[in-house]
């Protein structure tokens, strides 16, 4: 019979005399073939008794190209009940299941029965071609409860089975994907082809390069990129009126500290929202918000405005604003937003997860803290986190950063960042504020040097513990070396968790494997990708380890090149190139052989005999001032020479951008200078009572906001179903890295 939608024979063994069939496009008549569903019977007589005979037949699909694709059937095997459901003795196709790692079959159910043979195998093929395409049957094996296998796993058919294979009402006979149950996780059956191997597909790594449009001029056009450009005017604050002014000023110094080290961004935006406030108290947060067209998606929102509970529902930090639409959609009048909404209570509480649920010690007063050294390094940790993801998302201009969001269809839209990276070179705040802290006046009661210094250290109650911190300090930079001593122990924790070493390290201050779960074996590769947890991966049994690369993939790419290229030169390149673009460019590796090689480097050494100190060269963090190692701010960002000089007349965003592309963009799509990349705010304030809680006069690039357009696909996804994660194998994640305020 031949079926297809691309006009293809299916050239199967059980064909009758004289069938018509249509083969590379002509009307073919085949002549008659050996019955291999007849066979059995006839072989079996002659076997031994001891000697179960199974039939193997090769089903052939002639497709256009002139490549013949195989598929494996099977017969002969052992009827009944099974645990993957009833077998019936049929020529059926045989699959294997993406989740075993030995003979034991994973799969429990009603949908594919195991093949089990009882009796001794011998084989015996037939069908068109079998001389042409044979099996070896040396690849077939029997494992202790008479489960077939191939190459070591057992094999599987499906529960029904026509005598046509093609008729399977799948996608395709090829593949079947699972969603999982109580027993098993989700994950894919593969027919196996005439030689062995699975029909699971092979990963293509995709390096799309950019292709700059009317959306990138207008971000060059806004100096979007520009580590130099950011400022009040583009940058937005707004706090609840009550909030202090000291910790208004707090927010300050460290956010100043922050962009002289990593750069000032435009289009950076905080909020500060008082849950328990008023509307009228939370007004300078409303005002912010519709500033930048955040959630002017939704219609309640757009008609009826903001209030204090609708805030707190759309809490999220670090999420963004595309007012007027995606890059596609508003093309020319494409801006985009970071914001990270953040509650009081992280400026005038602690952690209530730790101290209240875990440690059931009581609420303090407002501005009482049980650690308050820890509360003011974590409300810092945690605005140069967001930041850092800021500054990851300007250099990705309008493609999405993440595989999260990414337009697979388009890859020329996508940066295609594996979280890994998104969130791992965020991780190194230890090192930022070792040589920072003490020139923000704020901690100087932390600082045993300072004049006004009043014994903080010496009074401090450490019968009463703090997360992700050791104890007994005597200053902060003890704290911080602490840190970084755990991070550069990296290497020995992903190490000793492939190899299962017994002296395996299980968490670092950052990451780390769940209990119960055991990374042997254990291999980091492209579906590393995808954040943690995510449904898109196929990790069972081993859904924690992924935090492996996370802790230690960017000290390897810092390893195999420097801590420049490794936290500023990809981001420099992987608009124009993409993520893996950019590490071809700078380390000589493809995405598979940087996989391969990071997994080779985590098993070249005996984790049982190297300390936990150990590294690699170039993996630790130097003991250099981080702004010294990496210049952020001399980032050869994508434009950089023609966008940073002087515009007049001549070198205009939009003649700078005309001679980047050339012929790239067509010539109707120039637009006006003065009509397209004005910015419409630039002489409208924000008023407010206290206007120390709100930065005026910010400009923020856009047209009228377009009242349909979607919320940001761009936003960071949280931390929050990780940070619980790793709460439960005992590392616990700051607060203030939270998707919301708890």
């Amino acid at each position: 019979m031949c079926l297809s939608h691309r006009i293809l024979c299916f050239l199967q063994a059980a064909h009758r005399p004289n069938e018509w069939a249509v083969r590379g496009g002509l009307l073919v008549r085949l002549q008659s073939l050996t019955l291999g569903v007849a066979l059995p019977l006839m072989h079996a007589l002659t076997a031994s008794a001891a000697e179960q005979q199974l039939t193997i037949d090769v089903v052939l699909n002639g497709r256009e190209d002139g490549v013949t694709e195989t598929l494996l059937r099977i017969r002969g095997y052992d009827a009944g009940e099974t645990e993957g459901g009833t077998a019936r003795d049929e020529l059926c196709p045989v699959y294997t299941f993406d989740r075993d790692s030995d003979e034991e079959p994973s799969y429990r159910g009603t949908d594919f029965p195991y093949i089990k043979v009882s009796g001794e195998l011998a084989f015996d093929q037939v069908g068109y071609k079998a001389d042409e395409y044979r099996v070896d049957t040396g690849l077939f094996s029997k494992g202790a409860d008479n489960h077939l296998l191939l190459d070591g796993k057992p094999l599987y058919r499906y529960k029904d089975c026509p005598s046509d294979a093609y008729s399977i009402p799948w996608p395709s006979p090829y593949r079947f994907e699972m969603t999982g149950s109580s027993t098993w996780d989700t994950g894919q059956f593969y027919a196996v082809k005439h030689d062995g191997s699975s029909w699971k597909k092979t990963y293509n790594p995709v390096v799309a390069v950019a292709v700059p449009n009317e959306a990138t001029k207008r971000l060059l056009a806004d100096r979007f990129n520009d580590p130099s450009y950011g400022s009040e005017k583009n940058q937005g604050f707004a706090a609840t009126m009550t909030l202090s002014d000291a910790d208004i000023g707090r927010y300050h110094a460290f956010f100043d500290d922050i962009k002289q080290v990593f750069g000032a961004y435009r289009n950076w935006h905080t909020v500060i929202l008082d849950p328990d406030g008023s509307d009228e108290e939370n007004a300078p947060v409303f005002r912010l918000l519709e500033e930048i067209g955040y959630s002017n998606w939704d219609e309640d929102i757009r008609q009826n405005g903001w209030t204090t509970q609708k805030a707190v529902d759309k809490s999220s930090c670090l999420t963004g604003s595309d007012p007027n639409g995606t890059p596609v959609e508003a093309k020319s009048n494409f801006v985009t937003h970071s914001l990270c909404i953040m509650w009081k209570k992280q400026y005038t509480g602690e952690d209530e997860y730790f101290y209240h649920q875990m440690l059931q010690l009581p609420v303090l007063p407002e501005g009482e803290y049980y650690h308050q050294w820890l509360n003011d390094v974590g409300l810092w940790d945690g605005l140069y986190h967001e930041y850092f993801h800021h500054y990851q998302r300007a250099h990705t201009l309008e493609r999405w950063m993440g595989l999260d969001n990414a337009e697979f269809d388009f890859p020329e839209r996508n940066v295609n960042v594996p979280w890994w990276w998104i969130e791992g070179a965020g991780q190194f705040f230890a090192w930022y504020g070792r040589d920072h802290w003490r020139k923000i006046d704020h901690l100087a009661y932390l600082d045993p040097d300072h004049a006004k210094y009043e014994g903080y250290w010496e009074t401090l109650d450490w019968d009463i513990p703090a997360p992700n911190s050791g104890s007994h300090y005597a200053s902060l930079d003890e704290h911080f070396d602490w840190v970084i001593e755990q991070l550069n122990s990296s290497f020995f924790f992903a190490a000793s968790q492939v190899q299962n070493t017994p002296n395996k390290k299980m968490g670092l201050i950052n990451a780390g494997v769940a209990e119960g779960e055991n990374c042997k074996d254990w291999e980091a590769s492209p579906e590393d990708g995808w954040y943690a947890f995510d449904a898109r991966r196929s990790y069972e049994g081993q859904g924690s380890c992924t935090l492996i690369i996370f802790a230690a993939g960017t000290q390897f790419i810092a390893h195999k090149s420097s801590w420049q290229v490794a936290l500023r030169d990809i981001p420099a390149d992987y608009y124009e190139l993409g993520f893996w673009g950019s590490i071809e460019k700078h380390l000589g590796l493809t995405e598979l052989e940087f996989y391969a090689e990071f997994n080779a480097l985590l098993r070249s050494v005996d984790a049982n005999t190297i300390d936990e100190a150990y590294a690699p060269p170039g993996w630790k963090i130097p003991d250099e001032d981080m702004a010294k190692v990496v210049d952020f701010h001399g980032i050869g960002f994508y434009g950089k020479e023609e966008s940073s000089s002087e515009v007049d007349a001549d070198n205009s965003p939009e003649a700078t951008f005309n001679r980047l592309l050339g012929s790239v963009l067509d010539a109707s799509t120039s637009g006006s200078a003065s009509g397209i990349f004005t910015d419409k705010n630039d002489s409208e304030s924000l008023s407010g009572s206290r206007p120390s809680q709100e930065v005026t006069a910010i400009e923020v690039a856009g047209e009228d906001s377009q009242a349909g357009s979607k919320p940001s696909p761009r936003e960071i996804p949280g931390l929050s179903n990780l940070a619980l994660f790793i709460l439960s194998g005992a590392v616990f994640l700051l607060g203030m890295r939270k998707l919301r305020p708890a």
